[in-house]
């Protein structure tokens, strides 16, 4: 259960600097999957934090549901 978080990190980080993700692609997900994926939603955006503190907190004030 430990390694399934840094798996994911790492997927996140390569993701950001391929270009995969970005603010756009990112809210228009969250768009899509608020609210009924509300939980998933919020564990990746924490997952987002540790990689880029800056797009986590313009998607949290895109998203005020989401902030903690």
């Amino acid at each position: 259960s430990c390694i399934y978080p840094v798996i994911f990190q790492e997927n996140t980080l390569e993701g950001l600097h391929q270009g995969h993700l970005n603010e756009q692609i990112c809210s228009c997900a969250f768009q899509n999957l608020l609210p009924l994926y509300f939980a998933s939603v919020e564990s990746f955006l924490e997952v987002l934090r540790e990689a880029d503190q800056t797009l986590a907190d313009k998607l949290e004030k895109r998203f005020p549901s989401l902030k903690v």
